[in-house]
């Protein structure tokens, strides 16, 4: 969801995909975003380009630019969500889907403590590409029958907006 861009890393998304096409795993891929940026154009042509040669591309639906107040059915709709960020900061729609009980599988450092409870949705990245993707594909066939409860409900109350609302009282009363 977001931005259609290569920091995004959807092509290495396709390459778990790949994967699992490979081993006969059914699936539906979904994005959900435009580009926004000359670049950003281009990277989506590449994606584009990508998803038509491939044996599923009628699995891949791009459902270009949404609202945000339509993201949290979108993710509803879906077994897992996948981050391939490497920022290192906290995407707000991580926490939005795992707010919403989805599963979601990542390579985000910053979510690797968040995610401890449930081993194997946090991939870590420092090995090479082919081993990295190998474990994005298996970590989202178990992702999709992970119960990550204990996560949403830590998720929910630590970002929830009444905490943040005691959290930006506080800091204001230390001003």
């Amino acid at each position: 969801t977001g931005r259609l861009s290569a920091t995004k890393r959807i092509m290495e998304m396709l390459s778990a995909l790949d994967i699992l096409d490979a081993n006969g795993t059914d699936f539906i891929f979904t994005i959900a975003g435009a580009p926004a940026t000359d670049a950003d154009v281009e990277y989506e042509k590449l994606v584009r380009n990508n998803v038509s040669k491939s044996s599923y591309a009628n699995k891949v639906h791009f459902l270009g630019a949404m609202e945000h107040k339509d993201i949290p059915h979108l993710l509803a709709t879906h077994d897992v969500f996948l981050n391939l960020s490497i920022t290192g900061s906290m995407d707000k729609v991580v926490l939005e889907a795992l707010a919403t009980g989805v599963p979601t599988v990542t390579t985000n450092i910053a979510f690797k403590n968040l995610l401890s409870p449930t081993p194997g949705l946090f991939v870590p990245t420092a090995f090479d590409a082919h081993s990295a993707t190998e474990a994005i594909a298996n970590a989202l066939v178990t992702a999709k029958t992970t119960d990550i409860s204990v996560i949403t409900k830590e998720v929910r109350r630590r970002y929830g907006l009444s905490h943040l609302i005691t959290v930006i009282i506080s800091s204001l009363r230390d001003i």
